[in-house]
Order: structure tokens, then C-alpha cells, then sequence
């Protein structure tokens, strides 16, 4: 019989039938996985955003740091990094939105700073869904991360989390090296008339959420912490009366050309010394400016500004980044 099988050719028939009836159970158990990914695919996208706008530059920089860059399709006119928001639809500024512009490009969900609700009301008549987020402290916007992270879905909720205990694993590793060091009194400039050959106009930080963790993350103190506004403006006797031993220089706002920056700093800092020696940050050229964007910005690359201010408070410490 196991021959008559072979030689009349039914063993193949019946292999080849066999073969063929597999592939077709086969195609339509990979046409019913594939249906069922893209019903899986079309429920998320009915229940997380697809189509975000950004309204602040810390808000951008989180999205693309989360992998979301690709769902973004509108920011701020202030958004410049990563470089290809540059190519992004631009709203306008934080408290003064282009409200047109918005709408036009259907967003289904613009992410907001806390205090901007003069927006979130605006957008409400709109049936545009907001989101807001508080970046006034460090512990803000570590939160922040994982906040818009769980609004976008699982997978970029992973995302926030990881960043998030990045970032805390950073910081922590800064203040086991500064944690028993001494704590230099630190002024930070935010904004001042620059290159005049003089202290003038000068915004600094005072009693400011944001900048306190940073100083204090990096093994210093804010000299100017008990002054009460965020960002007071300090007069020539405010200066010396604070006396700060380290002043850092933000009012370059990330503008200093490489190819000029050297010059251009020793510009900044010829105002500080017209101050005298009284001072002991001038006295001892402690004067720090800091010609990059992400000095002012709240997000995920504060962490480089805590980097840079540890090695300037500590510069005899061996910090490995």
C-alpha cells in the first residue's frame, strides 16, 4: 500500500493539498492579526491625541525628549530646539496667542503652562482639549514628564517615567558630591542692558521657585532667595549690599555666535568689572556668563545647567557627566 501511495502520486497530492489548505488558514489568521492591530491602532487614536500643540519652549522640548515630535503640529514662535520645530506651524507666544492659528490646524489637545488660563478658557469655546502643566519647580517638571506622557498613551507614559528617573539619578549623583562641600552665595542675572560698561537695568532671580532648586541642586544658594518678587530688578546698591561669591550672567539668552563668543563674553563681563573689588565675585573672577537657550528654559536640559553650575561652584571636584 505505501508504495501503490507513492508511485500513483496521491502521497503528493495530498501533501500539496495539505500545504495549500495551511497557507490559506495561515493568510487568514495573519489578515485577522492585522485587522485586529489596526482596530487596536484605530481605538487609540480615538482615545490619545494625535495632533498636539505646544505653547511654550520646556513644553516642545519635552514632547520631542519623549518621542512625540512626530504628533506635534503647532508651538510657540519662541520654540527654536531640537531644530526641526523650526519647520512647525508657529502660534504665537505664550500670552499672546494666535487663537486663529490654532484652530486652523485641528489640534486635539494643546499643552499649556498652569498660570496661562486666559488660554485654556479660550480654547474651552473651541471644544479644544488643554492640558496643563506646572514647571515652576524641579520636582514640577519631573512630574511634568510623566503627566504628558500618560495623556499621550502607555508607551510615552513609559517614556516620561524612564526620563524622569534619569533625570533624578543625575541630580542625585550632583548632591552626593556638593552634599558636604560649602555653599558659595550665587546671583543669577536673568536680563540687563548689556555691553553699556555698566550694571543697569538688571533682572535677577529672586525669590524664584525654578532657580533656587537649580543653585541649590548644584551645591550653592541663591544670594537673593529672600528678595520678593521671582525676577525683581536690583540696583548698583542692591548688588553690593547681597555680595554675592559667584555671579552667573543669563542675559545673553543663548544669542552669543560661536564665532564671536569669546569676545563678546569678555564684553559681559567688562560690565561686572566696572562694579570694583569689593565685590568678592569680581574680586575673585567669578563671573560666569552663560551664552545658551537652555539656561532659561524649564525642561529637559536643565539638567545641563546644573551640570555646568556644579563644575563652576566646585571646580575642584571631579565631575564625570
Amino acid at each position: 500500500m505505501k508504495n501503490y501511495l507513492l508511485q500513483s502520486g496521491y502521497f503528493f497530492k495530498i501533501v500539496a493539498y495539505s500545504t495549500i489548505i495551511l497557507g490559506i488558514i495561515c493568510n487568514l489568521s495573519c489578515n485577522s492579526q492585522n485587522d485586529l492591530e489596526k482596530k487596536e491602532r484605530i481605538r487609540l487614536e480615538s482615545v490619545f491625541p494625535q495632533r498636539i500643540i505646544s505653547t511654550a519652549p520646556s513644553i516642545t522640548e519635552i514632547l520631542f525628549e519623549l518621542n512625540l515630535g512626530n504628533q506635534v503640529v503647532g508651538v510657540s514662535r519662541f520654540c527654536h530646539y531640537p531644530p526641526e520645530v523650526n519647520s512647525i506651524p508657529k502660534v504665537g507666544g505664550l500670552y499672546d496667542p494666535n487663537i486663529e492659528a490654532i484652530v486652523q490646524l485641528k489640534p486635539d489637545l494643546v499643552i499649556i503652562l498652569e498660570e496661562n488660563v486666559d488660554l485654556e478658557q479660550q480654547l474651552k469655546s473651541f471644544n479644544i482639549k488643554t492640558l496643563a502643566v506646572n514647571h515652576q519647580t524641579i520636582d514640577n517638571i519631573l512630574d511634568s514628564f510623566e503627566k504628558i506622557g500618560k495623556t499621550c498613551g502607555p508607551k510615552y507614559e513609559n517614556n516620561g517615567i524612564a526620563l524622569k528617573k534619569r533625570m533624578q539619578n543625575r541630580f542625585n549623583e550632583i548632591q552626593a558630591k556638593t552634599r558636604n562641600l560649602g555653599q558659595p552665595n550665587v546671583l543669577i542675572a536673568i536680563d540687563r542692558s548689556k555691553g553699556i560698561g555698566t550694571i543697569s537695568d538688571l533682572f535677577v532671580a529672586g525669590n524664584n521657585p525654578f532657580y533656587n532648586d537649580i543653585i541649590k541642586w548644584a551645591g550653592g544658594q541663591n544670594v537673593a532667595q529672600n528678595l520678593v518678587m521671582p525676577a525683581p530688578i536690583l540696583s548698583l546698591e542692591g548688588i553690593y549690599e547681597l555680595n554675592p561669591d559667584v555671579i552667573i550672567d543669563l542675559s545673553t539668552d543663548g544669542n552669543v555666535l560661536n564665532e564671536n563668543k569669546d569676545q563678546i563674553l569678555c564684553e559681559y563681563q567688562k560690565d561686572w568689572l566696572s562694579l570694583g573689588t569689593s565685590i568678592p565675585a569680581i574680586r575673585n573672577k567669578q563671573i560666569y556668563p552663560i551664552p545658551y537657550d537652555y539656561a532659561t528654559i524649564p525642561g529637559p536640559r536643565i539638567i545641563i545647567l546644573i551640570e555646568t553650575l556644579a563644575k563652576i561652584l566646585h571646580p575642584d571636584q571631579d565631575f564625570v557627566f
